[in-house]
């Protein structure tokens, strides 16, 4: 008597082999596009971070009784080398009027704007300008 035995052949189809390709294509491609904007979000988060701390920097020193003019020859130079200029386009800072806020008696305020560079820097927020009123006690 002869015994037969049928062997089944282990392997993969043709199309299972080019719907597992599909499947993991689309994956990477979805991987590689997510870290991409991730990484450009973090420059943009970055450049605000940098930006912000200069303004408040400025407005620091005005705020221990520096003219605006003073607080603007003491800070860094937006036109200089480093990385600042291509972070910050402008600063300003305007004195505003007295004021009497809450009852606390008369105060001086300022307004500092800072305005983004927008030169290699494409994505949202460049270009955009933030403004913070600074108030402090009337010194004269």
């Amino acid at each position: 008597m002869i015994i037969i035995k049928k062997f089944k052949k282990a392997g993969y189809t043709l199309m299972e082999v080019v719907a597992a390709s599909a499947v993991l294509a689309v994956g990477m491609t979805g991987a590689v596009s997510l870290s991409t904007s991730i990484m450009a979000q973090e420059e943009i988060t970055w450049r605000v971070a940098v930006a912000r701390n200069y303004q408040e920097n400025a407005v620091r020193l005005w705020q221990l009784g520096l003219t605006p003019a003073e607080v603007l020859n003491l800070v860094p130079s937006t036109t200089g080398t480093g990385m600042l200029p291509h972070i910050v386009a402008d600063i300003t800072l305007t004195p505003g009027s007295t004021a009497d806020e809450d009852s606390l008696g008369t105060m001086e305020s300022a307004t500092c704007d800072v305005t983004l560079n927008s030169a290699g820097f494409s994505d949202a927020g460049a270009g955009h300008t933030n403004s913070v009123t600074a108030y402090r006690p009337f010194l004269k």
